[in-house]
């Protein structure tokens, strides 16, 4: 009988170790799963999806990738942006579905904001405390708004939206001015080098479509978020029908 009771008591100490070491490695694993990093974008995944949760760079031109490792980004989380003052542009990809509380708030140096029509979710004080943000361009259907969302941003803020978009309303749209505006051509690059040669830099860009774009201008910066000057002479025509590469040396 003894010798029974000190074998149980031996294995119930083995499982309960186990457990515990199982638990642990589990959490440990649960912790870095949820803490993954691809360049200046702290993200999550669920279900083969990704939500940005925070934004670690500086701010100046950002572009929010619309895959990471294969998977779609489908949400900007709650603050991902909050309070990232250098912040002068973004482009929220066309994957993104939701657009969570506070992302984009206290961006002071962000203008303008074009949401694509994937998105169909915006939280509450989204863009909120951004004085510089006077344009929200709207490329699809109006989605789903919270409260205060354009809260104290520009003066002259005004919500723009196309032709034959449902859900939204004139002159107010959630209490912001609101009308039909001819939004901005979104060029997609197809690739972008930038080569050294002979003392000069060969610039070579190609682009998914050019349609209802006139043309190209290149600025240049000591920075990033360094005061931009043109330097090409003249508009740099596009390739309405057929995108072509653009070559320029600077």
């Amino acid at each position: 009988m003894k010798k029974f009771v000190r074998f149980y008591y031996r294995c119930s100490f083995k499982v309960f170790l186990w457990a515990v070491l199982s638990l642990i490695g589990f959490t440990v694993l649960s912790s870095s799963a949820f803490a993954l990093q691809w360049g200046d974008f702290t993200y999550t995944v669920s279900g083969g999806t990704i939500t940005i949760t925070k934004y670690t760079g500086t701010g100046g031109v950002v572009v929010i990738p619309s895959t990471i490792d294969g998977m779609p980004v489908v949400g900007i989380g709650d603050s991902a942006f909050d309070g990232c003052s250098g912040l002068t542009s973004v482009t929220i990809p066309n994957s993104v579905m939701v657009i969570r509380g506070s992302a984009f708030a206290v961006c002071t140096s962000l203008t303008s904001v074009t949401i694509p029509d994937s998105v169909t979710s915006i939280g509450n004080s989204a863009f909120s405390d951004s004085p510089s943000l006077a344009k929200a361009y709207f490329l699809g259907n109006a989605p789903s708004m919270g409260s205060q969302v354009f809260y104290n941003c520009a003066s002259n803020f005004t919500v723009c939206y196309t032709a034959g978009s449902t859900g939204f309303t004139t002159p107010t749209w959630y209490g912001y001015p609101a009308s039909v505006c001819v939004l901005p051509t979104v060029i997609n690059l197809f690739f972008f080098t930038a080569t050294p040669k002979s003392g000069k830099v060969i610039l070579a860009w190609s682009t998914e479509s050019e349609t209802d774009n006139a043309g190209f201008n290149i600025y240049r910066a000591d920075s990033e978020n360094g005061e931009y000057i043109k330097i090409n002479d003249s508009l740099i025509p596009a390739q309405a029908l057929q995108p072509k590469v653009h070559l320029t040396s600077l």
